[in-house]
């Protein structure tokens, strides 16, 4: 299988940590380097997986550069619109990140069985 399968399971597995704690509420260790590896990675990884890039350093800055860019942007809207909410963003995050590496997983053992 291709190493983007097993990031992509990886960063599932961090997203689906942080959506726990995040719909649980409080706060914990747990919840704080969740949230800190959702932020930097899974959120750009959930979209730069579907790239299939073969460059590890260009995935891997992508990753990091995209996550954060749409991290700030969601807080950037919430501040503008008087709205500020960041549970909420943050719900809708998990959401739609664990919906695209879903896809990014079913595609990867798509393509080995073909």
């Amino acid at each position: 299988m291709h190493p983007r399968y097993f990031v992509s399971c990886a960063a599932l597995l961090v997203n689906i940590v942080f959506g726990i704690t995040a719909f649980a509420g409080g706060a914990s260790p747990v919840r704080f380097v969740s949230a800190l590896l959702f932020a930097f990675f899974v959120v750009g990884w959930s979209v730069v997986a579907h790239l299939r890039l073969t460059n590890v350093a260009l995935a891997t800055s992508l990753s990091l550069g995209l996550g954060l860019a749409i991290v700030l942007l969601a807080a950037e809207v919430m501040i503008g619109t008087s709205s500020w909410h960041p549970v909420v963003v943050e719900k809708g995050l998990v959401v739609v990140t664990a919906l695209l590496l879903l896809w990014s997983i079913m595609r990867e053992r798509g393509h080995r069985a073909a």
